[in-house]
C-alpha cells in the first residue's frame, strides 16, 4: 500500500511538472520592439503574434501599424512600455539610448539587443532571434534564405565595371554614408564605388562643394526633379537616377535584398548604356 500511494505520489508530481512544462512553453511571449527593422524581423520568423508594442515608425508589416507605440526615435515612454507589462524589449545596440536601456534594466524588465552588423550578419540575428521567441524552425527558413540570396547578387554583379554613386540619407544638411556602415554594402555587392571615401564617422554631413567636386556617375533618389538645380552633375546631365523604396535600403531585414536586387538591376541598366557610348 505505501508503495502504490508513493508511486501515486510520484505520478501526480510527474503529471504536474508535464503540465507547468507545458503551459511554460504554450504562453505567449509579450514582446515590445524598440527599431522598424525589429519590428519586421519578428515578423519574418513568424512571431508577430508575441508583439504588445513598438517604436514610431513600425509600418511593415500592415499588422504592426495595429500596436502600441513607445516612443520614437528619440525617445522611448518607459510608463507606456511598463503598462504593457512585456516579458522582453528587443533593442538595437547601437540606436536606443542606454541611458533608459538601463533604467528599462533596472526595472528588472529582460532585454534582447540587436547588432547593426554587417549584411551576411543577418542571418545569424534571426536565428538569435528564433530561439530566444521560440521559432527557431522559421528562423531557419529565413536566414538560409537571405544567405542564398545574397551569395547569388554577389556573384552576380559584384565585379561588374565600377560606376560612381552618391546616396544621400539626407538633403538638408547634405548626409551619407561612410564605406565602413553597413548600407555601403549594398554598392560593393551591385558593383558600385561610394563617392564618401573613408571617414572616422559612419554618416558624415557633406558639403555641397565636396558632391560638386566628386560629380558621381549615378545618384539614388526618388525625388529626381529636387536634382536638376544642379546641372553640372554627371548624374543629372545624364539623368541617371536609382528609384527604390528608402525602406528597402535603409532598413536592415530580409526586405533588404529586394532593395539591393533593384539597385543592382537598375545600375546595371546604366552600366551597358556607358559600354555603349564608349563604343
Amino acid at each position: 500500500m505505501g508503495c502504490g500511494l508513493r508511486y501515486f505520489n510520484q505520478l501526480i508530481q510527474a503529471v504536474g511538472l508535464l503540465l507547468v512544462s507545458c503551459n511554460t512553453q504554450a504562453e505567449p511571449l509579450r514582446v515590445i520592439t524598440l527599431s522598424p527593422s525589429l519590428t519586421e524581423l519578428v515578423y519574418a520568423i513568424g512571431a508577430g503574434d508575441t508583439l504588445v508594442g513598438v517604436i514610431e515608425g513600425s509600418d511593415y508589416p500592415d499588422d504592426a501599424l495595429n500596436l502600441p507605440i513607445v516612443g520614437n526615435y528619440h525617445s522611448i515612454n518607459i510608463e507606456v512600455i511598463l503598462s504593457l507589462k512585456p516579458d522582453l524589449v528587443l533593442t538595437w545596440a547601437s540606436g536606443n539610448s542606454k541611458q533608459q536601456l538601463n533604467r528599462l534594466s533596472a526595472l528588472g524588465i529582460a532585454s534582447f539587443s540587436a547588432q547593426e552588423g554587417r549584411l551576411d550578419q543577418l542571418p545569424q540575428t534571426l536565428r538569435s532571434l528564433g530561439k530566444r521567441l521560440n521559432h527557431e524552425h522559421e528562423a531557419e527558413q529565413g536566414a538560409q534564405e537571405f544567405e542564398r540570396e545574397l551569395q547569388q547578387l554577389r556573384q552576380q554583379y559584384s565585379q561588374q565595371q565600377p560606376l560612381t554613386v552618391f546616396f544621400p540619407i539626407s538633403v538638408d544638411p547634405l548626409m551619407s554614408f561612410a564605406p565602413s556602415s553597413w548600407m555601403n554594402q549594398q554598392l560593393e555587392i551591385c558593383g558600385l564605388q561610394n563617392i564618401v571615401d573613408t571617414t572616422p564617422v559612419s554618416y558624415p554631413i557633406l558639403s555641397w562643394e565636396f558632391l560638386l567636386l566628386e560629380n558621381p556617375e549615378l545618384i539614388i533618389s526618388n525625388d529626381p526633379i529636387y536634382w536638376q538645380r544642379y546641372p553640372q552633375l554627371n548624374a543629372v546631365q545624364q539623368q541617371q537616377f536609382i528609384h527604390v523604396n528608402p525602406d528597402y535600403l535603409h532598413r536592415l531585414t530580409p526586405r533588404t535584398l529586394l532593395g539591393v536586387r533593384s539597385l543592382c538591376e537598375q545600375a546595371d541598366i546604366f552600366r551597358k548604356k556607358k559600354r555603349l557610348q564608349t563604343l
